[in-house]
């Protein structure tokens, strides 16, 4: 309680009882929120994780540089139902391979995005780009650079209500084709990692609004 305020409310005090009446009044009445705030604490425990729910798998997923199209991630999706008082933390972390067939000269783009109820909150871009002239006699040849990428989003706290989280991702073209972002393919042995989506429910209360005087 500000300065202000302080002084607003002791000057209707004194005002309406008199200068002890009313200071007493006023400190007995700060003792009563004083208590009314301990005890609501005792009640909500903000910060308090209320319900975890996470997602971790390997399984198969990779777009290629003509997927220009955002698309959910596969398994990549958790939907969880919220009851008032409480806010939203969410977590995504892989590590993608980044698949070039030819590198003489190569531009390339792949964004990879936290999408929470239709509207992207996070994203992270992966570029690369090679312009160095081959070597005379080069041969063409796949090569893998690993590329990890962390996501995470925090929400204002919301109402009562079934909220969807997921992960998208595209291309944002290539200047040579058959370039791939690669999650996971367990059949090929190396490329083959865990990917995890988490997202937690977390305790939120306001006890009391601000009074404005």
């Amino acid at each position: 309680m500000g300065k202000s305020s302080v002084l607003g409310i002791l000057g209707l005090l004194i005002g309406a009882g008199g200068l002890g009446f009313g200071v007493y009044i006023f400190f007995t009445f700060n003792a009563q929120i004083t208590a009314l705030e301990e005890e609501a604490a005792s009640y909500c425990d903000s910060g308090r994780v209320i319900e975890t729910q996470m997602v971790v798998t390997n399984s198969e997923a990779f777009i290629t540089d003509d997927n220009t199209t955002s698309s959910q991630m596969e398994d990549m999706n958790i939907s969880i139902t919220t009851y008032g008082e409480s806010y939203l933390a969410m977590r995504f972390f892989a590590n993608f391979y980044l698949k070039i067939t030819d590198q003489k000269e190569v531009y390339c783009t792949f964004d990879v995005a936290l999408d929470f109820n239709g509207e992207i909150v996070s994203m992270s871009r992966i570029l690369y780009s090679y312009q160095e002239a081959p070597y005379p006699g080069s041969t063409v040849i796949d090569i893998y650079y690993t590329i990890p990428v962390y996501l995470e989003h925090i929400t204002a706290p919301l109402s009562a209500g079934t909220h969807n989280t997921k992960v998208l991702w595209w291309s944002g073209g290539s200047t040579i084709t058959d370039v791939q972002l690669i999650a996971s393919i367990p059949a090929s042995g190396a490329l083959n990692l865990n990917r995890t989506l988490i997202v937690q429910e977390i305790a939120h209360c306001q006890i009391f609004a601000p009074i404005g005087l």
